[in-house]
């Protein structure tokens, strides 16, 4: 499993590899964390449950960024690690965390260059984030 932050000028482009497509969202945690976090040392524990359902594994993937993207803004959640079970367009997830400060970078998760792909026994995954105003 692996992630790669791309930053650009006005968004953070985000590649996923892993050996799962499960794999491939909780992965999207730890980048999410990475992104965010900074020097934070933790707080009070915090765990969500994430539903969603959606037609194709890249919409699911947008979706569940969408809602950690959320938490972070909302609750000042910094993500540790997730959990899923995919079934067919259904996605039932558990994010952990803790109440922090994190970092508030990204301002939406986008469709633009969205992708979400087998191949050779790898998951692999593409999705793109505007950043907030002001982040160069």
């Amino acid at each position: 499993m692996s992630y790669r932050w791309h930053d650009g000028t006005g968004e953070f482009a985000l590649d996923l590899d892993a050996a799962s497509r499960e794999e491939v969202f909780a992965e999207a945690v730890a980048a999410i964390r990475n992104l965010v976090a900074g020097d934070d040392m933790g707080g009070p524990p915090v765990t969500r449950t994430i539903t969603l359902t959606a037609a194709t594994d890249a919409e699911l993937l947008a979706l569940w960024l969408e809602e950690l993207v959320f938490l972070v803004e909302t609750e000042s959640f910094v993500p540790e690690g997730g959990e899923v079970t995919l079934t067919g367009s259904d996605l039932d997830g558990t994010v952990t965390g803790h109440r922090g400060t994190p970092r508030h970078l990204v301002k939406a998760v986008t469709y633009h260059q969205l992708g979400f792909a087998h191949e050779d026994a790898v998951w692999q995954a593409h999705v793109v984030l505007d950043k907030t105003l002001g982040i160069r």
